[in-house]
């Protein structure tokens, strides 16, 4: 229901631009049936569809027979795929005239850091909320932390940025309940919010925690 939503969403604002230029990570294979629907919704409208899939995982799932085929077909709805790495554009060699290389980077002189005036300290996180992010083992570290300090509430700020609408319905509730559960405090689960709120909460943290499980070069990094 989302997705078609979103892809409703996106056929709208189509209508009112030449070009579309959708920031995903298709992967694995229901991320990409989503940024499929996008493109087609954009497509649909009239637009040119830039697919830029921030992930560090294609090469990967294109070995696999059911991703292939699916993006093949996203090959052809799209105008352009952007990839962040040299490992993804070699491994879609049977589309490469579609395919372009952009590495990941920031203009750093628009992330300037402090003060770290915050008391308590902030941990951050921002990104993707599931538990392929390790979020689950970030609250496992916590309660360990809690277990053993009486203190550990008023050691840290705990604050987890981003949303699941990539990854389906019920994931942010499903991570977002499970730190309910060990009753941790001083956590609190922000969503997702504009660019320049999250710079300034990376100005303010004390602490980035990126507990993934697996990651290409994150922006959230740099």
């Amino acid at each position: 229901g989302l997705a078609l939503t979103h892809a409703w969403q996106v056929f709208r604002r189509s209508r009112r631009g030449d070009v579309v230029h959708l920031n995903l990570a298709p992967v694995p294979t229901l991320p990409l049936l989503r940024a499929l629907a996008l493109a087609l919704a954009a497509k649909s409208a009239g637009a040119k569809v830039v697919l830029h899939a921030h992930s560090g995982r294609v090469e990967t799932y294109v070995l696999r027979p059911l991703y292939r085929f699916l993006l093949r077909f996203t090959l052809m709805v799209v105008d352009r795929l952007i990839v962040v790495s040299r490992d993804a554009e070699t491994a879609i060699q049977f589309k490469k005239d579609k395919v372009v290389r952009v590495e990941n980077g920031i203009d750093v002189a628009s992330v300037p850091t402090g003060p770290k005036a915050a008391d308590p300290p902030i941990l951050l996180f921002v990104g993707t909320v599931c538990e392929r992010k390790g979020l689950i083992d970030l609250r496992d570290a916590l309660a360990d932390i809690a277990q053993d300090n009486s203190r550990a509430g008023a050691l840290l700020r705990v604050l987890i940025v981003g949303d699941s609408a990539q990854e389906g319905p019920g994931v942010y509730e499903r991570v977002r309940d499970a730190y309910a559960a060990t009753d941790l405090p001083n956590v609190e689960f922000v969503g997702a919010i504009d660019r320049l709120r999250v710079i300034d909460l990376l100005g303010q943290s004390s602490i980035f925690c990126l507990p993934s499980y697996w990651e290409g070069f994150p922006l959230s990094l740099l």
